[in-house]
């Protein structure tokens, strides 16, 4: 099963943590390439009843690949814009898209024409 998580947030970067421990293919996509590199860099430590380090693989939005079985996005709603048009044009039609953002008030973007 192959996850990509869109957005290196707080809550993105944990979901994507805890994911990984049990589909080890989680890819993080994010449009600014300064927290990715870090991320890459630094790796990411989980603190929780267990502590854990993980070790992504990171990459720009523009990387975004077809086979993908579930997005997840935890993106600022402002890089809408740039990111649904990509999803749309790159996904396959059996990918579920679950959304974090507070709206989604470019939904149109992305379903299927």
């Amino acid at each position: 099963m192959e996850i990509v998580i869109i957005g290196a947030t707080g809550k993105g970067l944990t979901v994507a943590a805890y994911l990984q421990k049990i589909y080890p293919d989680v890819t993080i996509l994010d449009v600014p390439m300064e927290p990715l590199e870090q991320i890459q860099s630094r790796r990411v430590t989980i603190y929780s009843s267990t502590t854990f380090l993980t070790n992504f693989v990171v990459k720009p939005i523009e990387s975004c690949a077809s086979d993908y079985d579930f997005v997840f996005l935890f993106v600022h709603p402002f890089y809408n814009k740039n990111i649904l048009p990509i999803l749309k044009s790159t996904l396959h039609e059996s990918c579920f898209i679950v959304s974090f953002q507070e709206n989604l008030s470019d939904w149109e973007l992305i379903q299927s024409s």
